[in-house]
């Protein structure tokens, strides 16, 4: 309705919320609102009453491109340090990858040969790793891998790249969290972190794969090894049923068929439901 307050309907669904009153707030709302929407998931919205519509704006001036878009962050040496520190010391290290870890694919994956540490998925980040490589565990999380809930639950150190998805009732007390992403609000924004490493996940992967040498966990190994080997193996009983199942089709024999024929970069759009986590 027209006589509704809109700046109480939209509190709750977006990152800026405000309705102009006087023409001249524009040269100060517009540009808070930008930078709280490229800040922070979600939208930005600024009410423009019919009233002011009209109006000019007396000495307003554009501007050039902000440089919180082209500056990029970095993380401070003395954090980079305590990064490095607790992944040379971790016993039990993991690396769970975002959406934000996509671009940054062969960074991560190189990174967990460094550390010899498995590799988790967030539900958003499925698919910033490939499936086959042989330290990948699997998607955390109630629709996740029960090798991914095994390896993360007995983790000492979680490097957290490009994500502010996190699932708390798989995360095990005491766990240390080193978390990287480009915004630094997101920083800590979701779980409490022990260092935070701003700046794109190529950049700061890189400077800590510079920072250390290759490490070897045999014990740890072990462990995360055989958890994906068994989830592999509960895979490979699901297609062994699938092949006696009788009347219509299985997901099991779905997943496996279009796997062997999909381009691996494929990218697959799905509808809600259970099936969104079969892929």
């Amino acid at each position: 309705p027209q006589d509704a307050n809109l700046d109480l309907v939209y509190t709750d669904a977006t990152v800026f919320n405000h309705t102009l009153t006087a023409a001249p707030q524009v040269t100060r709302i517009l540009p808070a609102a930008l930078r709280a929407a490229h800040e922070r998931p979600g939208p930005a919205r600024v009410g423009l009453p019919v009233d002011l519509q009209r109006e000019e704006v007396a000495g307003a001036k554009t501007t050039g491109k902000p440089d919180y878009l082209t500056r990029q962050p970095a993380p401070d040496a003395r954090d980079l340090d305590a990064a490095l520190h607790l992944l040379r010391t971790a016993a039990r290290p993991v690396i769970l990858a975002g959406r934000g870890a996509r671009p940054a694919r062969q960074a991560v994956l190189a990174l967990a040969e460094q550390l010899d540490a498995p590799v988790l998925c967030t539900l958003p980040g499925l698919g910033a790793v490939p499936g086959e490589h042989a330290h990948y565990c699997g998607v955390i999380g109630e629709a996740g891998t029960q090798a991914a809930a095994d390896v993360l639950g007995a983790a000492d150190v979680a490097l957290v790249v490009g994500s502010t998805w996190w699932q708390p009732a798989f995360v095990p007390r005491g766990l240390k969290v080193i978390q990287v992403d480009s915004r630094r609000a997101h920083l800590g924004m979701t779980f409490p972190v022990e260092v935070a490493l701003p700046g794109t996940a190529e950049a700061v992967l890189g400077a800590l794969r510079d920072g250390l040498r290759a490490q070897e966990r045999p014990g740890w190994r072990a462990f995360w090894v055989r958890a994906r080997a068994g989830w592999h193996e509960e895979l490979r009983r699901a297609d062994a049923a699938a092949e006696g199942h009788g009347e219509g089709v299985h997901p099991a024999a779905l997943m496996t068929t279009l796997a062997g024929v999909l381009d691996p970069e494929a990218v697959i759009c799905v509808d809600t439901g259970q099936h969104t986590y079969w892929f």
